[in-house]
């Protein structure tokens, strides 16, 4: 729907090192673009997509997250999804993009798995 909103919000993590990018809305072709431009200026060695807000991804959504995760990696960065809904995390199982990405539940359970695993 052209009328649907994705609003991005950059959060500092709780952990050192650590950025959170929550989005709120569907992430689809015409709503990506204000996505794009947030994860191009992380700078976080680990950043967390927070999906708890977004109800539907299509393929160019879908293809956005995998890219960046390529991107990240190529660079020394982790990017970990949180709390995908059941469409997203459906989409991911179907297209066998699942096995690309870590995924948790919540930041809470991302933050503390991702700390005890650093120290």
């Amino acid at each position: 729907m052209p009328s649907d909103k994705l609003v991005v919000e950059s959060i500092s993590g709780s952990n050192a090192g650590e950025s959170i990018v929550k989005l709120t809305g569907p992430l689809v072709l015409n709503t990506l673009f204000g996505f794009q431009d947030t994860m191009q200026q992380q700078t976080a060695a680990l950043t967390l997509v927070d999906l708890n807000g977004v109800p539907y991804v299509d393929s160019a959504g879908l293809g956005s997250l995998v890219k960046f995760f390529v991107s990240y990696k190529r660079h020394g960065r982790k990017l970990i999804l949180v709390a995908p809904c059941e469409q997203v995390q459906s989409l991911m199982s179907m297209t066998k993009v699942e096995t690309l990405f870590e995924i948790y539940p919540s930041v809470s359970d991302a933050e503390r798995s991702t700390a005890a695993g650093a120290s």
